[in-house]
């Protein structure tokens, strides 16, 4: 497994206290990796994606509370997403 993963793996705990952007650079470093199998890596890549897709979303930062609140809860679930993906590696 890559240093980067491991020191970061060690539990869901370390995992949970990661912001997103952190999140999504360790998923594109899963992604990345040759020791990862396909599955796995491609996994990898759609959360980062989805990560992606969002931030460009709320760029600018969206003048609707409603549309806020809802990419802020958009964010939360894929941020336990890939919690949950990482923690399984």
């Amino acid at each position: 497994m890559e240093p980067l993963l491991k020191s970061v793996t060690a539990s869901n705990g370390d995992l949970e206290s990661l912001d997103l952007i952190r999140l999504a650079v360790l998923c594109q470093s899963v992604a990345d990796s040759e020791s990862i199998d396909s599955c796995t890596a491609r996994e990898a890549l759609a959360l980062r994606q989805e990560w992606a897709l969002l931030v460009a979303r709320d760029a600018p930062p969206s003048s609707s509370f409603a549309k806020h609140e809802e990419i802020q809860k958009e964010k939360s679930v894929l941020k336990g997403r890939m919690v949950d993906f990482l923690s399984r590696l």
